[in-house]
């Protein structure tokens, strides 16, 4: 038997939590998908609420919210619903239903009056966290999630560093900020030479100028892990350094160089060659993940926020220590997301491994403004953040930039890792002539 547990029209496509264009945070949307004839039922003796909607137009990227007395009650108390949500649905001729078990998420409310608010995402403007399952068939091969509290489980599980990829949404489309430093980033910096005297630790390397990048782009919320390598490219084994331990399925992927990953002469396009990782990533999930670009990687790990740590503190060594693993006697790769994450919830962006970037590499970014800059000369590639086996200073900062040889040995990359991007939704160029 199924009782009507209650009501409430559905709103148009998500445009529901604008933040300032400097946030970084999703940002307001034109409403051109629709949701209508939202009806919630709970059977009176499973308990079991079904929510069924029908779709304006599709394909659409679907998510709920439950309210009470008009207020989220909060999507850690649902984040077990199940069925045409979360994900995107792409018929229209149908009514789509959802399916939620309030007694294992949110138990002791069975009295509350709940109604549900279904919201439908133009698929171009999605909402801010996306999950690949790497060969997990509990979930859809892409989902769609408002917050890290809506992940079916909690952020803290392995899932998310093992059988699938987490990745942020990072809103800098037209967004103008400062790309490198300035002396005023290093008030109050404990840095010091080994005679114990201060020295300026500005880095000529990293010359401040303004940069504006033109679309948002999906990231890492964690560096690529050693079973997440493992799943997407078919390997029987894990790879790379420190593959001994216990926890080594969830420490970064590292032992790869810049050939590895992309494959040789790929040039900066998104053109990446047969054989190459993310050629093979490609192939396994259908997105077209790369590298990002140095200036796509330093805007997404200050996370608005200035200066060479991106907890906004001065650069001393128990301030590193709260962000990244550093130097100590048994210099080892660290499981990922141990440490302090930035305002965007990106973890290990200033030390655990070097990731590669997309960019050749020069000394001197200048200091003209400049539009997605994505340098194109040079003969080695961009590295950015730090590494376990550095001291804590002064490499340990946001703004750390450093370079090495396309092919470089394994056993001399065994810091140097990678964390992927890629656009919302369009797909990159697959030929050199699409490029042209």
């Amino acid at each position: 038997m199924k009782n009507l547990f209650c009501l409430m029209a559905a709103c148009s496509m998500a445009a529901c939590f604008a933040e300032e264009v400097e946030s970084g945070t999703e940002q307001p949307s034109t409403p051109v998908i629709s949701v209508s004839n939202v009806k919630v039922e709970q059977d009176s003796l499973t308990k079991l609420v079904t929510v069924s909607y029908d779709l304006g137009d599709a394909p659409a990227i679907i998510t709920v919210d439950f309210l009470t007395n008009g207020v989220s009650i909060g999507e850690e108390n649902f984040n077990n619903v199940f069925g045409a949500v979360n994900r995107v649905v792409t018929q229209t001729d149908t009514a789509h239903t959802m399916h939620w078990q309030p007694s294992k998420s949110w138990p002791g409310h069975s009295g509350a009056e709940i109604s549900a608010q279904v919201t439908a995402w133009d698929p171009a403007d999605p909402p801010d966290y996306m999950a690949v399952a790497l060969g997990d068939t509990s979930i859809a091969p892409v989902s769609y999630y408002v917050s890290t509290n809506a992940l079916p489980g909690t952020l803290t599980d392995d899932v998310w560093r093992t059988s699938r990829l987490l990745m942020r949404r990072i809103h800098a489309k037209d967004v103008k900020w400062r790309m490198g430093e300035l002396e005023e980033d290093f008030v109050g910096a404990a840095v010091k030479t080994d005679n114990g005297v201060n020295v300026n630790v500005l880095k000529s390397n990293a010359k401040a100028h303004q940069v504006t990048l033109t679309e948002d782009y999906f990231i890492g919320v964690y560096p690529i892990t050693q079973e997440q390598y493992r799943r997407f490219t078919g390997a029987s084994t894990l790879g790379g350094a420190f593959t001994e331990y216990e926890d080594s399925p969830i420490r970064p992927r590292t032992g790869l160089n810049f050939k590895d990953i992309r494959g040789e002469g790929t040039g900066v396009d998104h053109i990446v060659k047969e054989g190459s990782a993310l050629y093979k990533m490609r192939d396994f999930t259908g997105i077209d993940f790369d590298l990002p670009t140095e200036a796509q990687w330093e805007y997404a790990g200050h996370a608005g926020v200035p200066g060479p740590l991106y907890s906004g503190k001065p650069l001393t060594s128990a301030n590193v220590n709260e962000l990244a693993w550093v130097w100590h006697s048994d210099p080892q790769t660290h499981p990922v997301g141990r440490k302090i994450p930035n305002n965007w919830g990106l973890y290990d962006m200033i030390g655990n491994m070097l990731e590669w970037c997309l960019d050749r590499y020069v000394a001197d970014l200048g200091s003209d403004d400049v539009i997605d800059p994505l340098t194109k000369e040079g003969a080695d590639r961009v590295m950015r953040g730090s590494r376990y086996n550095y001291s804590w200073a002064p490499s340990h900062r946001i703004t750390n930039r450093g370079s090495d040889i396309e092919g470089r040995s394994q056993a001399q990359a065994q810091a140097y890792g990678f964390r992927v991007m890629c656009p919302l939704t369009l797909k990159f160029p697959t030929t050199e002539e699409e490029v042209q």
